[in-house]
């Protein structure tokens, strides 16, 4: 191992010496991993345990690192593996020093990109929220439906609500959307409801190719099997669902189920039974139309007007990916919250 550190000591990292304190972490961080794969508090300065790239590789899977952590360790055995100069193999490790080379450019790329993801523009902080701040406006309608004498827990016979309450009852169900469970952009304009059976009629939704274009489409199943009514999101038509081919007409990725859970399961079926028209999950301004992508757009904004900001489908996404990954030390946010 004292070999190794003072390869590191003199290994130049771009045009920077490597420090003995960056020397000392690199040494210990290795020494680490090699007990983990080997079980062995003895190490060889020939390092061929690196050889074995499936097995360490699943070691590191199994630990469950945070990101961060599993990039260090990967950054350690390219160090190992180029002791002279980056380019410069160690004797007989080319091949596998790439490979971890490789893993290491995705990892590294797949933080910059969440990153990037998260950066605010100056128009998002002027939009940004909290999901408690999201949840709370879901709650006041909620509140406000119950003091209506609205049933949320249950759903009983076709209701008729006066004209007001329809859309606030409306608003609870995009508030709850886009706070409960699954929420991407917004797919769930002009979202049809089609029944189990209609949907098992429909071209298998196994197949990568949909001829008909018939899956390629967003809908609410209501399946019924006996007393039980299960729902679920057939997802045909997402931002990722087509893949763009250089020089080919976009490609169609197939479909995702989505399962919906019980507590958004109540809203729905609450908006269910007072909704005045039929086969559209969202009804736009005009009757029975179904509500547009831009008109849902629009709805969010209206929905969650009560935080003070101009809340919309991208910014719901942007706020849950922060607060999902606020803990991992490898995303170094940038976002300033208002």
């Amino acid at each position: 191992m004292e070999t190794f550190i003072q390869e590191i000591k003199n290994q130049e990292i771009g045009h920077r010496q490597v420090s003995d304190a960056t020397a000392k972490t690199y040494s210990e961080n290795l020494g680490k991993l090699h007990k983990l794969v080997t079980e062995s508090d003895v190490y060889p300065d020939d390092h061929l345990w690196l050889k074995d790239y499936d097995k360490v590789i699943e070691i590191l899977d199994d630990q469950d690192y945070a990101a961060s952590t599993y990039r260090n360790y990967l950054a350690v055995i390219s160090v190992v593996l180029q002791p002279k100069e980056r380019g410069t193999y160690r004797d007989t490790f080319e091949a596998t020093a790439k490979k971890y080379i490789s893993l290491l450019a995705i990892k590294k790329g797949e933080a910059n990109e969440l990153a990037e993801q998260q950066k605010l523009s100056s128009t998002d902080k002027e939009k940004w929220v909290t999901t408690k701040e999201l949840i709370k406006v879901r709650q006041g309608y909620a509140k406000e439906l119950r003091l209506a004498k609205f049933n949320l827990g249950k759903t009983g016979v076709k209701g008729v609500a006066p004209k007001k309450y329809i859309e606030i009852l409306q608003m609870y169900l995009v508030s709850s959307l886009y706070t409960m469970d699954f929420s991407n952009r917004n797919v769930y304009g002009q979202m049809k409801i089609i029944t189990g059976d209609e949907y098992r009629n429909m071209a298998s939704d196994l197949a990568p190719v949909d001829a008909s274009g018939i899956l390629q489409h967003n809908y609410l199943v209501i399946d019924k099997k006996g007393k039980k009514q299960i729902k679920f999101f057939s997802m045909g038509d997402t931002k990722t669902s087509w893949k763009k081919v250089a020089g080919k007409p976009k490609e169609w990725n197939g479909l995702v189920k989505i399962d919906i859970h019980k507590d958004l399961n109540k809203v729905i079926n609450l908006w269910l039974k007072y909704k005045p028209y039929g086969e559209w999950l969202l009804i736009g301004k005009n009757g029975g139309k179904p509500m547009g992508r831009n008109g849902l757009s629009k709805f969010i904004g209206k929905t969650f007007k009560a935080t003070g900001k101009k809340v919309g489908s991208n910014i719901i996404r942007k706020v849950k990916n922060t607060e999902e990954f606020a803990n991992d030390s490898s995303i170094k946010h940038k976002q300033e919250v208002a």
